[in-house]
């Protein structure tokens, strides 16, 4: 596994084990993802409120970021000024990663904290493999919902990445992305990190060389370095507050 840069002193890797009592991966449709699903992405007003975390006694200084993903987040390796913890989910989606933000719920109300600075929650390939567009988008929607309960500052979406594979799934990928980037994002006014000029070549209409695996999914050293610096310059105008 390669740093990709000078890593922070504090972060912390941790896989964490997909909680299969909670969602169906076999049928998106039903249970959780589906009876707490937003009726309407597009239009869908910033949730607020109750929503809002709740003010804490712990000092922002000691709060750690939170960066959830799948195997894309693998190799990340953050400079921020704050401690950060990398959750990876091999092969996770979105409802892997609304289940796990929901365990760390259940642990604060027995008294751990539950409680982080910022949230990135990186959005993959593996929702679109499903081809059922609107569910991935009330899936993810659920994630975020989640993580505002938890997140003293701001949630952060991390886009998918151009992925070498039929043009299909190159055309899902990149629909998800623009989705994300100039419907969802906006309209929940949550920070959102287009990974995608960084690893996209449009002069030549491919991934630029060297930043993906062999394999056409996972970043390579050079690719992780890349995602790193994208997600530290979306946390940066926060690190010093």
């Amino acid at each position: 596994m390669a740093s990709g840069g000078k890593c922070s002193r504090n972060a912390q890797l941790v896989f964490l084990i997909q909680p299969t009592e909670t969602f169906n991966r076999f049928s998106p449709l039903s249970s959780e993802s589906e009876s707490e699903a937003e009726p309407s992405l597009v239009s869908t007003p910033p949730v607020t409120g109750s929503e809002t975390p709740k003010p804490s006694t712990i000092s922002s200084d000691k709060l750690k970021t939170l960066v959830i993903g799948d195997s894309i987040t693998l190799s990340s390796r953050l400079k921020t000024n704050h401690p950060a913890i990398i959750h990876c989910l091999p092969g996770g989606r979105a409802t892997d990663v609304n289940a796990n933000l929901k365990m760390v719920l259940a642990k604060a109300k027995t008294g751990e904290c539950g409680e982080y600075r910022d949230i990135v929650i990186h959005v993959g390939t593996n929702d679109v493999r499903m081809k059922q567009s609107e569910v991935t988008k009330r899936n993810i929607a659920s994630a975020c919902k989640s993580a505002r309960k938890m997140c003293r500052h701001r949630v952060i979406i991390s886009g998918p990445l151009p992925v070498r594979g039929s043009d299909e799934l190159y055309s899902r990928v990149s629909q998800l992305n623009r989705w994300l980037n100039t419907v969802f994002c906006p309209s929940q006014k949550i920070k959102f990190v287009d990974n995608w000029p960084s690893f996209w070549d449009s002069p030549t209409n491919r991934t630029k060389p060297g930043l993906l695996r062999s394999d056409g999914f996972h970043p390579s050293w050079r690719g992780a370095l890349i995602l790193s610096t994208n997600i530290d310059r979306a946390l940066t105008p926060l690190a010093t507050q």
